[in-house]
């Protein structure tokens, strides 16, 4: 059986996080969670005092900076390996995020994990998506295109450019190991680009999580997106009365405690995450339908 932790990021609402790191011990009394606090200096004494019941340990990211902050999740894992991670016996790191909302044990929500597997959120090749996501834009490509040909010349080896999805990350330890002994760069792009092709140049598989099927789908995003587009608890208490209801949900910022979500989730249809599903992209015809739809 894999020894898992959890590294938990945020960078302020600590009463909410609070009670979102109270929920995954009721779920997993058992697991470890170590903190990543991005926000701002002159709070983290706060954050670490009122956290202090559930976070193993509280890593500040020594950069105050936040847009550095924003675009360097790979960096700040390596300062967090350098420092905490690498004294620590585990197999596999589920790093989670204040407003990702898990319904369920750890591992039931992901597929079953395997040695030396990378686990991102709506992995798929860069090539299918180009045309519409926000970071192959016209101002953006080029940042990308030059990171990849810097990374292929500096390490020698080619890759696939992946797009997925920031939140829901699960990392086997091979790959902060791999971070700490790669001399990997200060890249002003987003991370969901780097990280997939940092687990290639480590020499990873890289795997679709199941948190999110669909680009560009409407009816994707209203569970799941990264476009600060709110999930409801309503919409939450719906899926949980399906048989094949979402248990993963972002962005979550309700203020419901981990009391009441947990008992939602004790009257929910039990579910288990057998296998990994392909991950695909609507239609273009119908994207800027669903644009509409999701601006309604």
């Amino acid at each position: 059986m894999n020894k898992n932790i959890v590294i938990y990021r945020y960078h302020n609402n600590f009463e909410l996080v609070y009670q979102r790191l109270k929920l995954i011990k009721l779920y997993d009394p058992e697991i470890k969670i170590y903190g990543i606090y991005g926000g701002n200096k002159d709070a983290f004494q706060e954050a670490t005092n009122t956290l202090a019941e559930f976070l193993e340990n509280n890593f500040i990211i020594p950069i105050e900076d936040g847009r550095w902050k924003w675009l360097h999740a790979d960096l700040t894992y390596k300062l967090w390996y350098s420092q905490i991670g690498k004294h620590i016996d585990f197999d596999f790191a589920f790093i989670l995020e204040w407003d990702l909302l898990i319904m369920g044990s750890l591992t039931d929500i992901y597929p079953p994990l395997e040695a030396d597997t990378l686990y991102c959120t709506g992995l798929i090749p860069i090539e299918k998506i180009k045309r519409f996501w926000f970071w192959t834009d016209v101002n953006n490509k080029p940042l990308i295109d030059s990171f990849v040909d810097k990374t292929q010349n500096l390490f020698k080896k080619k890759i696939i450019p992946y797009a997925s999805l920031g939140p829901g990350l699960c990392a086997p330890k091979s790959f902060f190991e791999g971070l700490l002994n790669l001399e990997i760069f200060e890249a002003y792009i987003t991370d969901e680009v780097k990280i997939p092709i940092w687990a290639q140049i480590i020499g990873l598989k890289i795997k679709n999580n199941n948190f999110y099927n669909k680009w560009f789908s409407y009816f994707e995003m209203k569970y799941f997106n990264a476009n600060v587009l709110n999930i409801s608890d309503k919409v939450v208490s719906k899926e949980m009365t399906k048989k094949n209801g979402r248990h993963a949900f972002h962005p979550y910022r309700e203020g419901t405690s981990a009391e009441e979500l947990y008992s939602l989730y004790l009257s929910s249809k039990p579910q288990k995450c057998s296998k990994v599903k392909d991950v695909n992209v609507i239609h273009p015809s119908t994207y800027r339908i669903h644009c509409k739809l999701l601006k309604m």
